[in-house]
């Protein structure tokens, strides 16, 4: 008899729970959105709309650089066990396609894990103006996996492959402006110490060039002559395919 009423009190503990994980996840994400919304303070992007709830939704977010994207993310069942949801998530604007896992951890940091994008060279259109410089084509990333930390918006770890098309390039060279067409070229992401970089080379492995995003919010690049071997364009000075030959930097977080 002891057994069966502590056999069954384990029974309605377990029903209790499952009926607050059922309740949780099912309750109306906007009405979350609104409660969480006022205790989130400054974020870096603008969230516009929210809908359906926890366990699938759709949302819609503003970012100054990327444009609006359209989201949809489902939750991973298992996560729930843990104090880390698991989301995954695809993100879609004009010029931005992504998928991949998200993790929200305990320290407020988002966890990204095999992520796929596809960038179009337009995104970087305004930053590009200011150097008075354009770009076409398009970038394939994969394999990428990212610590971010939204508050500080710092990178926290980063890695992964991306591949460039390719394609027609303006900018200026030794003072003067000339037109190119850029050949395909592949980037290794990874860290430096603090500093987040991605390596830029041709196909067969030659470096051309280094993006990189220091953890103060400045980033930029450095391009190798050898750039300009690629490229055609003739460099002057005395100087090795490896010597850096340009280099330019700007606050971007």
């Amino acid at each position: 008899m002891l057994s069966a009423l502590s056999a069954a009190r384990w029974y309605l503990l377990f029903g209790f729970f499952a009926f607050l994980i059922f309740l949780v996840v099912n309750t109306p994400l906007h009405f979350v959105w609104q409660q969480a919304q006022p205790h989130l303070g400054r974020l870096p992007i603008e969230v516009n709309q929210v809908s359906g709830a926890l366990w699938e939704a759709d949302f819609q977010i503003q970012d100054r650089q990327l444009g609006t994207l359209d989201g949809h993310w489902t939750l991973q069942p298992a996560s729930l066990l843990t104090a880390s949801p698991t989301l995954d998530v695809t993100l879609e604007g004009e010029a931005i396609r992504f998928e991949g896992m998200v993790t929200v951890e305990p320290n407020q940091q988002l966890r990204i894990q095999n992520g796929s994008a596809f960038i179009d060279s337009r995104v970087a259109a305004p930053m590009l103006k200011q150097a008075r410089a354009k770009l076409q084509g398009d970038i394939q990333a994969s394999n990428l996996n990212l610590v971010l930390n939204p508050q500080s918006k710092q990178v926290l770890n980063a890695a992964g492959n991306l591949v460039f098309s390719g394609g027609d390039a303006s900018f200026r060279v030794q003072g003067k402006m000339v037109d190119v067409e850029l050949p395909m070229m592949v980037g290794k992401l990874a860290m430096d110490g603090p500093k987040t970089t991605l390596q830029v080379t041709t196909a067969d492995q030659e470096g051309l060039a280094e993006v990189f995003l220091n953890p103060d919010g400045w980033g930029g690049v450095a391009v190798k002559r050898r750039f300009l071997d690629v490229i055609g364009q003739p460099w002057k000075a005395s100087s090795s395919a490896d010597t850096v030959i340009f280099e330019v930097s700007q606050k971007f977080l």
